[in-house]
């Protein structure tokens, strides 16, 4: 370093790089390079963007936060076999110091698991803290990339994973439901908001399934034999994550809360075992489902898939109120929350507190078509308002499939799950009054 040069705290991480610009000055062929500059350049204008992204890592970014972006790096340790380059850098400092280096893709291009197999490594000898990728391939988690790569690489390094469709969905929900009265800030935001709609970049909808979901979904319906190893499950599973978290962020833009797809715990520490779940439910033929969290609706919202029916359910449980001793009550409490029984294709699920199967009817006809209990001692013990659709035409498309998918998963929101409210017991009476209503 020379004598009158300044030493910046990403020094020892970066031996060269630019500051990210907002407007850059690269040739429009570099988009990957253009489109990361401006990120970054947000980020580092707008901290509160990147902290929504990552809050469930916790780091927390602030206005006084230390904030360094860069492009176009060379890291202090490079391996000279190497001729690739990271897009860029981050070091944010509070008490403690962060940093992550970036790798980004625009439009059609995907994430190649060896480049960034390498670019974990460069990570682990120059200290840096984590790796961010940026595409628009989907992933349910930030912490769960979409790429396979070895695990040895991920003992002292992160790797998290943005899709497009992710900080678009963010920047949204951050300038609708923001304190932010900053107007720079809030110009900025509106700015990358109009940015990443260029379908150039990002703003890909996850809109197709692969080739081979055609057949497979065939011969489940039939019934045929499949293994385990057919790669064609495994692609169509891959598939099935992608769009279970699209969903995620359909509800997101839809309702202006931040909603996330339910995850076991063994899910979220191994992403793999989500896939491999779907494909021995597609080779035993049963229904394929994920749960939606919504902020203060009544219960998690569900998509069930069952190739194997052709059948594609949205709904949500709720638990029948136990003060009402009657069907006819139980039943009239729940129809009170329904305003829209006519939406075609709407059916009411009752599980019964006994292990009878359970019973379906008609939204539209429930009150009139009241369940039978199985016995005199049996009772409802909960209500799944649903929207089933039943079509193998649709199930066994490309295309439509996700469109009346998605499409099912608003339409009962809209229609149904906003309305419903969670049984919740009274609070007791004094007995002195009860005495006296006696």
């Amino acid at each position: 370093m020379a004598k009158n040069e300044i030493r910046h705290d990403w020094s020892k991480h970066v031996s060269r790089g630019k500051p990210a610009r907002l407007f850059s000055s690269l040739k429009l062929s570099n988009k990957e390079q253009i489109a990361t500059s401006t990120l970054l350049a947000v980020f580092r204008l707008v901290p509160e963007l990147l902290s929504e992204l990552i809050k469930d890592v916790g780091l927390r970014i602030t206005d006084k936060s230390t904030f360094h972006a860069l492009t176009e790096v060379n890291l202090v340790k490079e391996n000279p076999s190497k001729k690739d380059r990271p897009d860029g850098y981050l070091y944010i400092k509070n008490r403690n110091e962060w940093s992550a280096l970036i790798e980004a893709k625009v439009g059609k291009n995907s994430l190649n698991p060896e480049q960034v197999s390498r670019y974990l490594e460069d990570a682990r000898s120059n200290n840096i803290d984590a790796l961010i990728t940026i595409s628009n391939e989907f992933s349910p988690r930030v912490d769960q990339s979409p790429v396979e790569v070895p695990k040895r690489l991920l003992n002292k390094v992160k790797l998290y994973h943005f899709s497009w469709r992710l900080i678009l969905s963010k920047a949204q929900l951050l300038k609708q439901n923001s304190t932010i009265e900053d107007r720079e800030k809030f110009f900025v935001l509106e700015e990358l908001i109009r940015f990443l709609h260029d379908d150039s970049v990002g703003d890909k909808n996850f809109s197709l399934m692969p080739a081979t979901w055609v057949d497979i979904s065939k011969e489940i319906t039939v019934g045929a034999k499949l293994k385990v190893t057919d790669q064609r499950l495994l692609d169509n599973a891959n598939a099935l994550v992608e769009e279970f978290s699209e969903i995620a962020l359909n509800l997101t833009d839809h309702l202006g809360v931040n909603c996330s797809a339910k995850l076991p715990a063994n899910y979220i520490n191994d992403k793999s075992l989500w896939q491999k779940s779907i494909v021995r439910a597609m080779v035993d033929g049963k229904p394929i489902s994920c749960h939606y969290n919504i902020p203060d609706a009544a219960n998690s919202l569900f998509v069930e898939i069952d190739i194997a029916k052709s059948t594609v359910s949205v709904g949500m449980e709720v638990e029948a109120p136990k003060d009402r001793k009657t069907i006819s009550g139980k039943v009239n409490w729940l129809t009170r929350q329904l305003k829209n029984q006519d939406i075609p294709d709407s059916y009411i699920k009752v599980r019964w507190n006994s292990r009878a199967a359970d019973a379906f009817a008609k939204m539209n006809e429930i009150t009139s078509d009241l369940p039978i209990p199985p016995s005199k001692t049996t009772n409802i013990s909960t209500f799944t308002p649903m929207i089933q659709l039943q079509s193998t035409r649709t199930l066994q498309s490309r295309k439509s499939f996700i469109i009346e998918l998605e499409k099912a998963v608003v339409t009962f929101y809209d229609e149904h799950a906003q309305y419903l409210r969670s049984w919740t017991p009274k609070a007791p009476r004094p007995i002195e009054e009860q005495r006296s209503d006696e």
